[in-house]
C-alpha cells in the first residue's frame, strides 16, 4: 500500500535544535518525540510527506492544497535562522485535488510567483516546516504537500475528507506518509498569549486517551464549546488523519509535555 505509514508531530520551533532557541533545554521531550517519529516513519521508507497544518494558508470554507514547484519556510525567531526548501509532489496534489472536487469538497489550489519554475514558490509555515524538518532527517530528497483544512467544515464532513484523502494515498505508486501538524491546548498558562483555562489540561489527558484508543467516534463527537475554552490547533488536523487511518494501524505515544503555555504530544501510527 501507498499510505505506509503517519504521525501525530507537534510544531513548536523551539524545539529544532538547529536555531538555538534560548528555551531549547526546556523542549527537550518535545524534540526527543519528534525525533522518534521521524526513525519510526523511516523505518517504511517514502518520499512525500503530506502535511495537514493549521498555520498556512486559509481559504473561507476550503482546503487549501499547495501547487506549487516547490516551499520554503525561515524559522527566523533568533539569531540563527532556518531556511529549508522542498519541492512539492505536484501529480500527487493534483490527483488529491481532482478526486476531492469529484466528492464536492470545496478545495483551493495555491501557487504563488510564477505557474512553473523556479520563482513558482510558495511560502512554508512553521506548522509544516517543522514537521519536514525532522522527517528530512529520515530521508533523502523528501517533497511535500501542504494541505490546510478550514476550520468551518463540521468534523464529521473533515472525518469524511479524511476517507477520501486516505483512498487517494492508497492508490498512489509510490510510498506516502500523512503528518498531523498538531499542538494541543493553547490556555495552560496564565501568562501566555491565550490566559489560563482549566479545560487545557482536561482537553491534553482527553486527546491523548481518545487517540491511543483510536475511538474516532469520540474524536468526531468532541465538545466544541470545551474546544473553544482549551484552545488547540491539533483537532482538526487529526480529524482528517482518523479518517485516512481507519483501524488499519498500531498507535504508539512517543511522548507529551508542557513546557511554556501549550500542550505537544508526539504519536506514530505503522501498519498492523
Amino acid at each position: 500500500m501507498a499510505l505506509v505509514a503517519c504521525a501525530l508531530m507537534p510544531h513548536g520551533s523551539q524545539a529544532v535544535p538547529e536555531i538555538r532557541d534560548p528555551d531549547f533545554p526546556r523542549f527537550q521531550t518535545v524534540t526527543e518525540g519528534l525525533q522518534q517519529a521521524a526513525r519510526i516513519l523511516g523505518e517504511n521508507p517514502a518520499r512525500t510527506a503530506v502535511i495537514l497544518t493549521p498555520h498556512g494558508i486559509r481559504a473561507e470554507n476550503m482546503m487549501t492544497i499547495s501547487d506549487s514547484e516547490t516551499v520554503r519556510g525561515v524559522l527566523d525567531e533568533t539569531d540563527t535562522p532556518l531556511v529549508e526548501v522542498f519541492s512539492v509532489n505536484r501529480p500527487l496534489a493534483r490527483s488529491i485535488l481532482q478526486e476531492a472536487e469529484g466528492h464536492g469538497f470545496p478545495m483551493a489550489a495555491l501557487s504563488a510567483g510564477a505557474s512553473n519554475g523556479p520563482h513558482c514558490q510558495l511560502p512554508l509555515d512553521w506548522g509544516a516546516q517543522v514537521p519536514l524538518h525532522f522527517l528530512s532527517g529520515a530521508v533523502a530528497d523528501l517533497n511535500t504537500v501542504v494541505m490546510t483544512p478550514s476550520r468551518m467544515w463540521p468534523l464529521g464532513r473533515l472525518f469524511a475528507f479524511g476517507q477520501m484523502l486516505g483512498t487517494v494515498l492508497e492508490r498512489h505508486p509510490d510510498p506516502v506518509w500523512l503528518i498531523a501538524s498538531a499542538d494541543m491546548a493553547h490556555a495552560h498558562n496564565a501568562e501566555g498569549p491565550y490566559g489560563f483555562h482549566p479545560a487545557a489540561a482536561a482537553f491534553d489527558t482527553w486527546f491523548q486517551d481518545v487517540v491511543m484508543r483510536q475511538d474516532w467516534a469520540e474524536l468526531v463527537a468532541v465538545d466544541m464549546s470545551w474546544v473553544q475554552d482549551a484552545k488547540p490547533d491539533a483537532l482538526w488536523q487529526m480529524v482528517i488523519l482518523a479518517g485516512a487511518l481507519g483501524h488499519r494501524f498500531q498507535a504508539r505515544h512517543l511522548g507529551y509535555d508542557c513546557p511554556t503555555y501549550f500542550g505537544m504530544m508526539s504519536a506514530a501510527f505503522s501498519p498492523l
